[in-house]
């Protein structure tokens, strides 16, 4: 004769004898749970196929991410639209001013940009006189980035707006809120350091 617990269903993956237990596989009713459980990750993907029906875009992180760069732009370019610099360009010309004689591939390393394209970022600010390109001393086929004066005066004058436009942009939430916002977002781009410093296009 059989006993309840032999009469029960065993379950088909070998893996989940090994991974469950004998007693966790006593408390299940029949197979179903551990076929989830094991079930290849491209199988569980293909079983979301259909949530697109009732998935509102709207909802999901990097949709919020994506609005909250779009309004971060869009005020940095209100507040600095006098002066006719990108935040990209910003954010060379800062890095630059901080590191006069730095090179090209580092410069686009500071500022998380595509080492591919930054030339054409330093190119604009050269021809408008801000910043001057020089030849490497120890590699003739580096050039070495510095600000001029009015690279520096343009820096100077930039600085109260672009900190204008993060006090715009933090404006709906409260000090401790603000401070939470940065923290949280802090962590996410630390855990995924990886994918987070891959070079962005302007």
């Amino acid at each position: 004769m059989h006993n309840a617990a032999q009469s029960r269903k065993t379950p088909s993956s070998p893996a989940a004898g090994w991974a469950l237990g004998g007693a966790a596989l006593d408390e299940m009713r029949d197979g179903d749970e551990v076929e989830r459980l094991f079930k290849p990750r491209q199988a569980r993907r293909s079983d979301m196929t259909d949530k697109w029906k009732s998935l509102d875009p709207r909802t999901l992180p990097g949709h919020l991410a994506r609005r909250l760069q779009q309004l971060a732009v869009a005020l940095f370019s209100e507040e600095v639209a006098e002066l006719g610099l990108t935040p990209v360009q910003y954010s060379a010309l800062h890095a630059i001013c901080q590191q006069p004689g730095i090179d090209q591939k580092t410069l686009a390393q500071s500022i998380s940009y595509d080492a591919a394209t930054i030339g054409g970022v330093i190119d604009r600010l050269e021809a408008r006189g801000l910043v001057l390109r020089s030849m490497s001393p120890q590699d003739r086929r580096v050039r070495l980035i510095s600000p001029t004066d009015e690279g520096l005066r343009i820096l100077k004058a930039v600085i109260p707006r672009v900190l204008t436009t993060q006090e715009r942009l933090l404006e709906p939430l409260s000090a401790s809120e603000r401070d939470e916002l940065m923290r949280l977002m802090a962590l996410i781009i630390e855990a995924q350091a990886e994918l987070s410093s891959t070079p962005a296009r302007d």
